[in-house]
């Protein structure tokens, strides 16, 4: 069978690709295995603080996969998976909501304040690293963020 150029190039590429950028077939560049995000809020409805929520959220990702190393000749080579930090992010919310009249129709009316990544978790974070250990690509956490919201239901 003769192969064209175009064929015989997409065949090393893919010989490439299965034995050097995926470590034995395993999970591809960037990924991570487990990722987290749980929330939770408290509403008060009665007494002095009636009408106040507060809340707290916990966003987890797991390492990620940011290069691999491959030694030896072509028939015995051995790759290794190098993994990326874990990366935890702590938001808070407090909001305040109250119901009133206006011209006779029922308002709601709410100010909510969300802070995400309260911790200021600005990491220099390695996202992908060359067969030699060197940082290709890198980026930074985005920065403690703050949100003031203010909304009108009638």
């Amino acid at each position: 069978m003769i192969e064209t150029v175009a064929e015989r190039l997409d065949a090393i590429e893919q010989e490439i690709f299965t034995k050097y950028i995926l470590s034995d077939g395993r999970r591809p560049l960037g990924q991570i295995t487990h990722k987290l995000n749980v929330r939770t809020a408290y509403d008060f409805t009665e007494g002095l603080l009636r009408g106040v929520s507060v809340g707290s959220g916990v966003r987890y990702l797991s390492k990620p996969v940011i290069g691999f190393t491959a030694t030896g000749t072509t028939d015995a080579i051995t790759r290794t998976t190098v993994y990326g930090a874990e990366q935890v992010f702590v938001d808070l919310r407090a909001s305040y909501s109250r119901k009133f009249k206006v011209t006779g129709r029922n308002v709601t009316g709410s100010l909510q304040l969300n802070v995400n990544n309260a911790l200021d978790n600005d990491t220099y974070m390695r996202t992908r690293l060359s067969s030699a250990g060197e940082v290709q690509f890198y980026r930074h956490n985005p920065p403690r963020e703050w949100i003031v919201t203010n909304r009108f239901t009638f």
